[in-house]
């Protein structure tokens, strides 16, 4: 049975054009809704509405079934959203989709059963194939009773509670999926099929989660113990395939003898009618290949967590004989129920609904209760849709829980060289491992693949992870097996400027060519990894640069390196180079080059055709390849790119001019984290910039799109704090929040992503000669654990408190802040050659920015119980200041907006008024300015996204610099 096709396994390239035709069709949908006024009546009549066709037309026809699984949810999705109806004939055009998984996704939308009515999926209109009739509901029951799922008296009991006229087969299967007691999946088997196959052993199928070359896995359940599993099936077409079969018991066995928190667990194994099995932990999770897709390259932090955690799940692998030979993103799974932090100094809350909220709390009030140890190890699922809590970047890094999938191209060390099996499996494994994440070595002879083979692939991942990109390119398996070999591999720090030195190293040195210039062992590569101090790994993504395709490296080019601190990037040799390049020269190289390269398929037809050949397949190609490496390097004229910049038929085309980006929406808040999201980058996209940047200070700036949202705090959240412990103290200053009023900013603006650091303020002091208020005066220091004002203490001096470069700078007045903002705008313009201006935030652009479209109390929500792992606040802080950046950020990717220190605004501090505005400034004087933020001893109350203080711009009080810079 024909399931989803896996969009992991599509080429990069490909799985990106598919992602921009969704992220258009869906803006397509949301235009058309609000054009319409969100009703399924103005939408049915409003012309030119989003078709799937007319964005199909932009993909080709092998990424068309692919996208299809893509498009036709969200098109049900807005659908259903806008009161249409569904029904599964407006699909029957397109007869690549699967009858019973399109009958799913209307049966069980958005990941919500639904009811449907009569003349919904199941009637035909027109009917997809096979176009049959459903069965009468007694021919059904028989069905249901026999395959195993529900018992008669179950079924009769649920038949006597529908009303007399509603007795249809349809009627009663959707009954049942609205009971719970079937799966959208198991009613369309049961009408497509009398021997559905819904029950393997003890085990009941419940909904498929993907298909791949070794098998089909399924979302079942044990019928005594109630487990649910993944239960991986070993396809029926290849179970009369020796060397399948041989393939799959060989995953059992390794799986079997494995347990590991950072590897899948096997529950069982066995065989049913001839059917072989292998039962799984089943995973609430996101490959880190669809995690990538979803939500964009991993923060450095957040992608050595995971390399960390993968390799000590693969050490672990490794001292059991076992090697993977097929580590890649999609076979590493980032679990989604979590436990909270692992390490660190992170306490409190790990996030959840425990009982009723807490809107105001005390450090000392009640904590969730904890979670059980073995949570996430219950449930390899996706999820019918990405969520905003499945994004990494929500969590942090040490909160992360990484699984090793897939051990169906894993060997034994022992049984490789022992066996004839062994041998087997070898030939054919060259065919079936990943081109982009395969070693060198692997790829000339599997059986030579060791633990070094995947450090290797584990270092390919680690560049996708934080790239988006695979580190090599070919257009067909072999161009791609051949990159390897001869290509130089980026670096990471060309793609980011986030990425360490210490990270650069560890990536040159696990994807050397040559395997005995890595890493010894995974061990090593784990602790390699954790070596990297945590100040140097940002927890916010920087931008990728666009590179072009990676370059070619003939292998004249390195047949005579040897150089050792450059060598690992020379082609992989047994021997002698100088041997290798006199066979290639006795080779026919003009003859083989000029002849276009098979393509994949073709080469695996030829391989199974013929099986003495696929052993040296890869090595023969090899050696043309560089042969035609050799002769394309002698005559430029005539050789084509294996990336395909230089194909002779693009020589002459005209350059392309890039289409005009479309001014984009503003964003009404409150939005989800998703579509703030997607607002920031495509206003990032239409003004021709990243979504965050780096100035020459090293200030990291977010842009942040315009939009509408409430400021200040509403009658309802005064009550409810009212009702709470709150000092009256605190109740004075909550009631200068209101009126809550909408507020429209107008025009985008970059703020920075934390406060100013000591070290990048030092650099404006240096620059000017720049003596700030309180070291004329007097400031804030850190004396017999409290805070006292004296004179002494200042920007770089508060007492007793250690402070470091990456510190906030504090103890600054609002005169000092906006002196650092003059001079920045300066400095930036000289270095630019263009007129920049910097500047405080308004306030209203600061609560904005803050709330980053929530209009809950906390930017992460209602609970204060989480806010430990979002603020440097009192309770986690110890009374001091904490370097920025080391909580959670929000939607915006902005740090510390709450907590750790207050932030002066440029407006003159006044009540609000009733009015809505519009780009507001404040008022033209006043005697105090606005502080935001609240800081390291306050307690959750005045750490909200509407919490305002005022200062005399003369007070270094709580004192702290994030700057604006305009567009």
């Amino acid at each position: 049975m024909k399931t989803e096709p896996d969009f992991a396994e599509l080429p990069t390239e490909a799985q990106g054009r598919i992602d921009d035709v969704c992220d258009a069709f869906e803006r397509a949908w949301q235009a058309a809704a609000t054009a319409a006024g969100g009703t399924a009546q103005g939408l049915a009549s409003t012309p030119g509405g989003p078709t799937i066709d007319t964005f199909l037309e932009r993909l080709s026809e092998n990424e068309r079934t692919a996208a299809l699984h893509e498009l036709v949810p969200i098109d049900i999705s807005y659908r259903r959203r806008s009161g249409a109806a569904v029904e599964i004939g407006e699909y029957a055009r397109f007869t690549e989709l699967d009858v019973d998984w399109l009958a799913g996704i209307v049966l069980n939308p958005d990941g919500a059963t639904r009811q449907l009515s009569p003349s919904s999926a199941l009637q035909t209109k027109p009917a997809l194939p096979p176009k049959l009739p459903p069965p009468t509901r007694e021919v059904f029951v028989e069905r249901l009773v026999l395959s195993g799922v529900l018992d008669r008296p179950t079924v009769e009991r649920e038949i006597a509670t529908l009303s007399e006229p509603d007795t249809s087969t349809t009627a009663l299967g959707e009954h049942l999926v609205s009971r719970g007691l079937l799966t959208p999946f198991q009613f369309s088997s049961l009408l497509r099929s009398h021997k559905p196959g819904l029950l393997l052993g003890e085990y009941v199928i419940l909904s498929p989660l993907g298909r791949g070359g070794m098998g089909a896995v399924y979302r079942a359940r044990h019928r005594r113990m109630d487990r649910i599993v993944a239960l991986k099936v070993l396809p029926s077409a290849a179970a009369h395939d020796p060397q399948a079969a041989s393939r799959f018991d060989r995953e059992i066995r390794a799986i079997a003898r494995l347990s590991h928190p950072n590897i899948v667990v096997a529950h069982d194994a066995g065989e049913d009618a001839g059917v072989a099995y292998l039962v799984m932990e089943c995973i609430d999770g996101t490959d880190l290949s669809s995690c990538v897709r979803t939500h964009g390259p991993l923060s450095v932090a957040h992608a050595v967590e995971c390399l960390a955690q993968a390799a000590e799940g693969l050490e672990y692998a490794h001292r059991q004989g076992v090697i993977h030979r097929d580590i890649k993103p999609s076979n590493l799974v980032l679990c989604h129920n979590r436990t909270g932090p692992a390490t660190g100094n992170v306490s409190g809350a790990t996030g959840g609904s425990f009982g009723p909220p807490v809107l105001f709390e005390d450090t000392g009030g009640p904590k969730p209760p904890p979670v059980a140890p073995d949570q996430d190890s219950r449930t390899i699922a996706h999820h019918d849709g990405p969520r905003d809590d499945d994004s990494p970047h929500a969590i942090l890094p040490t909160a992360l829980r990484v699984k090793v999938l897939d051990l169906g191209l894993a060997r034994f060390n022992a049984d490789a060289a022992a066996t004839k099996e062994g041998s087997a499996l070898t030939h054919s494994g060259v065919m079936f491992g990943t081109p982009e994440y395969m070693s060198p070595e692997q790829a000339v002879s599997a059986s030579s693949a060791d633990a070094r083979s995947d450090i290797y692939s584990l270092g390919c991942t680690l560049y996708f992870l934080l790239t988006g990109r695979t580190v090599v390119v070919g257009e067909s398996f072999l161009e791609t097996v051949m990159a390897h070999q001869l290509q130089s591999l980026p670096s990471l720090s060309a793609a980011r400027d986030d990425v360490p030195a210490e990270l650069e190293q560890i990536f040159r040195r696990m994807t050397a060519r040559r395997p005995e210039q890595r890493f010894a062992s995974m061990h090593d590569v784990r602790d390699a990894l954790r070596a990297i101090p945590a100040e140097l790994l940002p927890r916010v993504p920087s931008p990728v640069r666009k590179t072009d395709a990676p370059r070619k490296t003939p292998a004249r080019e390195t047949a005579v390196s040897g150089n050792p601190a450059t060598d690992w990037l020379s082609p992989l040799d047994h021997d002698d180079q100088r041997a290798a390049t006199v066979l290639i020269t006795d080779l026919d190289v003009p003859s083989v080059v000029r002849r276009r390269l098979s393509p994949q398929s073709r080469i695996i037809e030829w391989a199974k055709s013929n099986r003495t050949a696929s052993l040296t397949l890869a090595a023969v190609t090899i050696g043309l390849l560089i042969a035609a490496a050799v002769w394309w390097g002698t005559q430029p004229g005539d050789r084509a790119s294996l990336a395909g910049r230089d194909n002779p038929a693009n020589r002459n085309a005209a350059p392309q001019t890039p289409p005009k980006v479309p001014r984009p929406e503003v964003l009404t808040c409150p939005a989800t984290t998703t579509l703030v999201q997607q607002r920031q980058r495509e206003w990032a996209e239409f003004l021709g910039t990243p979504a965050s940047i780096k100035n020459s200070i090293g200030i990291m700036l977010c842009l942040i799109p315009p939009g509408e949202f409430t400021m200040g705090t509403s009658d309802e959240e005064l009550q409810l704090i009212l009702s709470g412990n709150v000092p009256d103290y605190d109740i004075k200053l909550i009631r200068r929040e209101q009126l809550a009023h909408r507020v429209q900013l107008t025009k985008p603006f970059w703020i920075g992503q934390t406060e100013i650091t000591v070290g990048q303020f030092r650099k404006f002091v240096d620059a000017e000669h720049y003596v700030t208020e309180t070291e004329k005066t007097e400031g804030f220091g850190f004396v017999n654990n409290r805070w006292v004002l004296s004179p002494g203490y200042n920007w770089q001096n508060v007492g007793d408190a250690k402070i470091s470069e990456n510190h906030p700078a504090s103890n600054l007045t609002w005169n000092d802040a906006v002196a650092f903002c003059n001079w920045l705008s300066r400095h930036e313009s000289r270095e630019s050659g263009k007129d920049v201006h910097y500047r405080l935030p308004t306030e209203a652009e600061w609560e904005y920015a803050c709330r980053a479209g929530t209009d809950t109390p906390w930017y992460f929500g209602s609970d204060p119980r989480t806010i430990q792992d979002h603020a440097v606040m009192g309770g986690n802080a110890g009374l001091l200041l904490h370097p920025v950046g080391t909580k959670l950020d929000n939607a915006f990717h902005l740090f510390d907006v709450s907590g750790n220190q207050s932030e002066w605004c440029q407006d003159w501090f006044a009540p609000y008024g009733s009015a809505d505005a519009t780009d507001p400034t404040g008022p033209l004087n006043g005697r105090d300015r606005v502080q935001r933020g609240g800081n390291f001893g306050d307690q959750p109350v005045r750490l909200r996204s509407a919490s305002r203080q005022s200062r005399p711009p003369t007070s270094p009080r709580d004192g702290s610099v994030r700057v604006v810079r305009d567009p």
